[in-house]
């Protein structure tokens, strides 16, 4: 099937290749991105202009959050620093170096109160983010830990492995697996949860092959089956939920964007 999506927005100003991107709605939608020239960069979606470059780390920049409010920024490097930015002053509230290598991935607990780090130095770490306590350090990886993401309800977090090649889910008060590791045979980019936080997305693929899988897991069961599989790399991949319980999943590539539609659990109806 033919894709009818069309780009609205080039958004140029990055030196470098560009690592996460965010979005993020209070009075104006906003774009967040960070980049391996080292910047994290604020864009107007409707001028497609930018307006204002973050500098503050001294390596490039991958792992990105916004809070629900818009209020806070935070970003992770490859020298493992953590920066907490606020968005109004665009100053720097806090900093954060306790990881040894990338920090790929950042996620906030649905209420805010913590949040929690994946970093290519084989540890998630969840802090307090009223405190800036550290509430767990979980080291339970044979190497990078790519991606991770709370469950809606937020009693549970789902990490996912590069060379590790599984999905780990961790209890989140107290930071124990919760289930067996679900080995994937490909390094895990991405995962997302469904509403009821009773099923996972995950998409992988390894990086020296020109492969890639989606695959729906079952929690707390971990049954698992592959949903689609294709030759294009995945990058990420975006989550939306319909209230019938029907979902869209989105994935960009390095090379092509398509989006996946899915109206039951484990079938796929649409792809683009």
């Amino acid at each position: 099937m033919e894709s009818s999506l069309s780009p609205i927005r080039s958004l140029r100003g990055h030196t470098g290749w560009v690592g996460e991107v965010f979005s993020k709605n209070r009075n104006q939608l906003k774009v967040i991105s960070t980049s391996f020239d080292e910047t994290v960069r604020i864009w107007d979606v409707e001028t497609g202009e930018q307006e204002h470059s973050l500098e503050g780390h001294t390596s490039l920049t991958l792992g990105l959050a916004v809070s629900m409010d818009g209020r806070r920024i935070v970003s992770g490097a490859r020298d493992g620093r953590i920066i907490t930015w606020d968005a109004d002053t665009k100053e720097i509230i806090r900093c954060l170096s306790h990881h040894t290598d990338d920090v790929n991935c950042i996620q906030f607990s649905l209420d805010e109160k913590r949040f929690t780090f994946a970093s290519s130095d084989g540890t998630l770490k969840i802090w307090d983010t009223e405190t800036e306590e550290l509430v767990f350090d979980i080291d339970d990886y044979q190497d990078k830990v790519w991606t991770v993401a709370y469950s809606p309800n937020g009693s549970k977090i789902a990490s996912g492995s590069y060379y590790d090649q599984a999905v780990r889910i961790w209890n989140a008060a107290t930071g124990k697996q919760q289930t067996q590791p679900v080995s994937h045979g490909d390094a895990v980019r991405s995962i997302v949860w469904s509403p009821d936080s009773r099923r996972l997305i995950s998409a992988c693929n390894w990086h020296h092959h020109d492969e890639c899988r989606v695959a729906l897991i079952r929690v707390p069961s971990v049954q698992h089956h592959e949903l689609h599989r294709s030759g294009n790399e995945f990058v990420s991949c975006l989550y939306t939920s319909i209230a019938d319980g029907s979902f869209i999943e989105a994935v960009s590539t390095l090379r092509f964007s398509f989006s996946l539609l899915y109206t039951s659990l484990g079938r796929a109806t649409g792809w683009n």
